[in-house]
C-alpha cells in the first residue's frame, strides 16, 4: 500500500477519536463546528506545503460574485486575502486551490446544504487573459477558444475553478451506499439544485463508511448509463422547464449523434478509510493548480502519484449523476488524442 494511503488511515482513526472526545463533552452546535473544522484543518496543514494557507470565510471574483460560507478554504499564499476583524475572511477565486465542506453527520440536509455551499463556489468566474485561454485551448484541442463546442468549452472552464470537497465523520455508512447514491442523483437532476451539471459535483465525498469520485472521460471504467436513468433525467428537465421532448428531442440537446451515450458522472462505493480518497485528491490538486515539484531550474519534474495511488483504491465502483453535459478533462482528451 502507499505511504500516503497508510498515513490517511492511521490519521482517520485519530480524527474520529478526537471529534468523539468532543461529541461527548459537549452538545452545543457552534462548539461541535469549531471542533470538527479545526480538527481536519489541523490534519490539512500538517500534510500542505508551506507555499498553501488554509482560512475560512468568503470567496469573490472580480464581477461582484460572492460564494455562501466555506468551513475549509485552500489558498495560494501569493493571492492577496482580504483579511476582516473577526475569523472568516474574503479570498479571490483565482487564488483558492479547493475547498472542503465539513459536517459531523452528513445526512441528506447536510449533503444538500453542502453541496449548495460548493456550487456557489463554482459558479464564480475566474478571470482569465484571452490570450492565455485561447493558448491553452489551441494546445489541447487545436482550436482557439470560442471555436470549442459547447462540451469542450464548458470542460475547459471546469479545470480553471477549484474543486470542492466534502468529509463527513459520520452519516452515510457501507450499508447505505444506495441512500447516498439517491440523495446525490435528487440533487443533481434538479435544474434549481444540481442542475443536472457534473461540473457543479464535489471532486470527493468522504464519509463514514463510503467514498464518492468525479468520474470524468470514465476514468473508474464504469458501465454506460441504463435507459431507466436517461428517462428519469428526461422527466426531470421536461417538469422543470415545462416542456414534453419525447427522448429523441432530450437527447438530441446533449449529443451530436444517436450512436452516443452518457457516462456518469460521479463513483461511488463503500470503503473503511475514505479519507485516503479526499488527500490522493489533493495531492493531485495541488500538482495541477500550482505546478509540479521540479529538480531545480530545470524542467525535470517529480512523480508523486505512486506516494498515494494503491491498488486497493481500484475496483467496486458504481455509478451516479448522469454527464448530460459530456463534461470532460482536457488533459485526459489531449492524451487519448496523441496516443498517450
Amino acid at each position: 500500500m502507499a505511504i500516503i494511503s497508510r498515513w490517511a488511515k492511521s490519521i482517520a482513526k485519530v480524527l474520529e477519536s478526537s471529534f468523539a472526545v468532543s461529541s461527548s463533552i459537549a452538545d452545543h452546535k457552534t462548539i461541535l463546528g469549531d471542533a470538527r473544522e479545526s480538527f481536519i484543518r489541523d490534519v490539512l496543514q500538517r500534510f500542505l506545503p508551506r507555499n498553501i494557507s488554509i482560512g475560512s470565510g468568503q470567496i469573490v471574483d472580480a464581477e461582484g460574485g460572492i460564494s455562501r460560507q466555506i468551513d475549509l478554504i485552500i489558498y495560494r499564499n501569493d493571492f492577496p486575502i482580504l483579511r476582516t476583524f473577526g475569523s472568516a475572511d474574503v479570498y479571490l477565486i483565482e487564488g483558492v486551490v479547493a475547498t472542503v465542506e465539513v459536517k459531523s453527520q452528513l445526512n441528506e440536509t447536510q449533503l444538500f446544504q453542502a453541496l449548495e455551499n460548493g456550487k456557489s463556489v463554482r459558479n464564480l468566474k475566474v478571470s482569465i487573459t484571452p490570450e492565455s485561454m485561447d493558448h491553452y485551448s489551441q494546445f489541447m484541442y487545436r482550436k482557439p477558444f470560442a471555436e470549442l463546442p459547447p462540451a469542450q468549452s464548458f470542460s475547459v472552464r471546469d479545470q480553471l475553478l477549484p474543486p470542492t470537497y466534502i468529509y463527513g465523520y459520520n452519516g452515510y455508512t457501507a450499508s447505505s451506499l444506495d441512500t447516498l447514491r439517491q440523495s446525490l442523483n435528487a440533487w443533481h437532476g434538479e435544474l434549481g439544485q444540481g442542475e443536472q451539471d457534473v461540473t457543479l459535483m464535489p471532486e470527493v465525498i468522504a464519509t463514514q463508511g463510503c467514498v464518492t469520485l468525479k468520474n470524468l472521460n470514465n476514468i473508474l471504467g464504469l458501465p454506460r448509463v441504463a435507459g431507466e436513468e436517461l428517462e428519469a433525467c428526461r422527466q426531470a428537465f421536461n417538469r422543470a422547464l415545462g416542456l414534453s421532448l419525447n427522448k429523441r428531442e432530450f437527447l438530441g440537446y446533449f449529443r451530436e449523434r444517436d450512436d452516443q451515450g452518457f457516462d456518469y458522472g460521479i463513483g461511488l462505493k463503500t470503503c473503511e478509510a475514505p479519507l485516503q480518497y479526499l488527500i490522493s485528491s489533493l495531492l493531485q490538486t495541488l500538482t495541477s493548480r500550482v505546478g509540479h515539484p521540479q529538480l531545480g531550474s530545470t524542467a525535470i519534474q517529480y512523480d508523486l502519484s505512486r506516494y498515494h495511488l494503491s491498488e486497493e483504491m481500484e475496483g467496486r465502483w458504481s455509478g451516479a449523476a448522469v454527464n448530460l453535459t459530456r463534461i470532460s478533462d482536457p488533459r485526459l482528451d489531449f492524451a487519448r488524442a496523441n496516443g498517450l
